[in-house]
C-alpha cells in the first residue's frame, strides 16, 4: 500500500497576546509531533510550495521522497479566463481583496495601506470576502474616519458572499489584486484563482506565494503586516499603470485539476510498480 502526504504548510501566528503564549507554544508543538508522526509513515510526500517542502525536511524526510506539484485549479476556475476577456483599462486604479477576512488575512493592513494614499490618487478598493465573520470588517472602517468616509464616496465598497461566476468575474474587472497574509501561506488558493483571470498580484513576502509571483517581473511583494511598504507600492502602481501590462505577460499560469492529475498519475505508477524504490 502506498501513503503519500499532502501538506497545505505550516502556519505560523503572526500576532497573539501575551497571555495566550504558552498555549499557542503548546499547540504548535503538539501540532508538529502530529505532522512528524505522520510525515514517518508516508512512502512519498507532495509539496505544493517551497514552503512545505522545507517544513517537510525539517521533520527529517529524505529529500528524494518529496515530489515538488503545485495543485491545479477546477475547470470552472480556468473557464472564466478563455470565455471573458479583461476590462478595459480606465483611468482608475481598481485594486481587488478577494477571499476569507479572516485577522491573519491581513485585510486590515490593506485597509490600512489604502486610506494613507492621498485622496487625489485615482484609485478604488474592491473587497469580495464570504467570511462568517464579516462584521468585524465593518466595525475596522467604521472605527477609521478616512475608511468610512472612502465607503460612503465610493472608493472602498464591500462585496459579501458572491457566486462563482461574479466572484470570478469581479477578478478580472480589478486592475491589480492584493495578497495581504499575516503568516505563511502555502500558495492559497484564491492567488491561483486571481492569476487565471489574468490578473497581477501583489503579496506578502514569504516562501508560499514568492515562487508563484516574480517580484519586479510578474507581480510585487511587501513585509508582512506593514501598510506603510504596501502603501508605497500601490502609490507607485497608480503613478505608472504600465507595469500591469508587463506583469500581466509574464504571469504564472495555474493548469487544471485534469492537468494535475495527469501529473500526478506517473509518479503513482512507479511508486506501485517499484521504480522508485
Amino acid at each position: 500500500m502506498i501513503a503519500f502526504s499532502f501538506l497545505a504548510g505550516a502556519r505560523r501566528l503572526a500576532t497573539f497576546s501575551v497571555r495566550d503564549l504558552f498555549s499557542v507554544r503548546k499547540r504548535v508543538r503538539e501540532g508538529r509531533a502530529y505532522q512528524n508522526e505522520i510525515l514517518k509513515k508516508c512512502s512519498f510526500y507532495i509539496a505544493p510550495a517551497p514552503i512545505a517542502h522545507a517544513f517537510m525536511s525539517i521533520g527529517q524526510v529524505d529529500s528524494s521522497k518529496i515530489i515538488d506539484l503545485t495543485y491545479g485549479l477546477p475547470a470552472h476556475a480556468l473557464r472564466q479566463t478563455n470565455d471573458h476577456p479583461k476590462r478595459a483599462r480606465s483611468e482608475t486604479l481598481i485594486i481587488g481583496f478577494f477571499g476569507g477576512s479572516q485577522r491573519r488575512k491581513g485585510l486590515q493592513v490593506l485597509i490600512d495601506a489604502f486610506c494613507c494614499i492621498p485622496e487625489n490618487y485615482p484609485a478604488k478598493l474592491w473587497i469580495s470576502t464570504s467570511s462568517p465573520n464579516v462584521q468585524w470588517v465593518f466595525r475596522y472602517v467604521h472605527e477609521r474616519s478616512t475608511a468610512f468616509s472612502f465607503v460612503k464616496d465610493g472608493r472602498i465598497s464591500v462585496f459579501l458572499n458572491e457566486k462563482d461566476d461574479r466572484y470570478f468575474a469581479r477578478m478580472r474587472e480589478v486592475d491589480l489584486a492584493v495578497i495581504p497574509t499575516l503568516y505563511y501561506e502555502c500558495t492559497p488558493l484564491v492567488l491561483l484563482e486571481v492569476l487565471a483571470q489574468g490578473t497581477p498580484c501583489i503579496v506578502s513576502e514569504g516562501p508560499g506565494m514568492n515562487h508563484i509571483v516574480n517580484p519586479g517581473v510578474s507581480g510585487a511583494s511587501f513585509p508582512p503586516n506593514n501598510p506603510e511598504a504596501l502603501r508605497a507600492l500601490l502609490v507607485e502602481i497608480i503613478n505608472d499603470p504600465a507595469r500591469l501590462e508587463i506583469w500581466r505577460k509574464n504571469l504564472y499560469r495555474p493548469f487544471s485539476m485534469d492537468e494535475y492529475a495527469r501529473r500526478l498519475e506517473p509518479i503513482l505508477r512507479d511508486l506501485a510498480t517499484g521504480k522508485n524504490a
